[in-house]
């Protein structure tokens, strides 16, 4: 994992051990740190068009892992990127080419 953050972003040793520190999940339930379960992730946030009775629409894709409570096996979805990597119109797009080759959506629904 320190590894990956010091390729990533360029970073020092020692500040990608604080980085990661700042980046600990914990089951509430169990107690213990969750751990990667997939290393990115697409998620689709969506918003609601047309009011009450609209539809979600895509609006923002997301790169972000995947973690697990390696006790109880809950899924949670964290470590965004910076910034989406398609918004709007360009979403529909890029979900496409994602589900072509295999890949799969999670999806946030705004309220």
């Amino acid at each position: 994992m320190i590894a990956d953050l010091v390729k990533k972003y360029g970073i020092s040793p020692e500040d990608a051990e604080s980085l990661n520190a700042a980046m600990k999940v914990v089951c509430v339930n169990c107690a213990v740190e969750m751990k990667p379960s997939a290393v990115g992730v697409t998620l689709c946030e969506t918003r609601s068009m047309l009011g009450s009775r609209g539809y979600n629409a895509p609006y923002l894709l997301w790169n972000a892992d995947m973690l697990e409570c390696p006790k109880c096996l809950r899924l949670v979805i964290t470590r965004f990127a910076v910034k989406p990597f398609a918004r709007s119109a360009y979403c529909q797009i890029h979900m496409d080419e994602i589900k072509n080759a295999g890949g799969r959506i999670y999806y946030c629904n705004e309220h």
